[in-house]
């Protein structure tokens, strides 16, 4: 009688340190989505002042305290998404930063070949400018589901 009421209430121990686990882990997640919002959010708040700028010229433009958030964003995404999504923070600060240089250096090609070449490489700049936004997404989506990718190093947090 008394190995049952134990293994009952094994049993019910173990029940309910499962549940808190579980509990535990969905507050990870939401926590986790939360965090990884931001940084998109931040990201996509980038994204729409430098393209304001481009059709404004810059005149209102404060770089310094753009490229600051962005850079915080990208060494906050390195643990929250891991190295593919800051690399992608990366490569759009680093193509605004062409884009902008190609503002200010425009002209100063002297042959039509070279004026030529430097023209489609500021044209698939902007493609990939204007692209960014739906790669941003893209890349957030495994991990911004409830179901989400964790980074590597939380890998063992998962189920599977």
């Amino acid at each position: 009688m008394t190995a049952y009421l134990a293994a009952a209430i094994a049993l019910l121990g173990a029940s309910i340190a499962w549940g808190q686990w579980h509990t535990a882990r969905q507050k990870l997640i939401l926590d986790l989505f939360e965090k990884r919002l931001t940084i998109i959010e931040v990201v996509w708040d980038a994204w729409r002042e430098f393209n304001e700028a481009l059709n404004s010229s810059f005149s209102e433009f404060d770089e310094a305290a753009w490229h600051s958030r962005l850079q915080v964003q990208r060494r906050r995404a390195v643990l929250l998404f891991g190295d593919e999504y800051e690399k992608l923070i990366s490569r759009f600060i680093y193509q605004t930063s062409l884009i902008r240089s190609d503002l200010s250096e425009r002209g100063y090609d002297t042959d039509d070949a070279s004026e030529e070449a430097a023209r489609a490489e500021r044209l698939e700049r902007r493609k990939w400018f204007y692209r960014f936004p739906d790669e941003l997404y893209s890349a957030a989506i495994p991990y911004v589901k409830m179901d989400q990718k964790l980074p590597v190093h939380l890998s063992f947090l998962t189920d599977e």
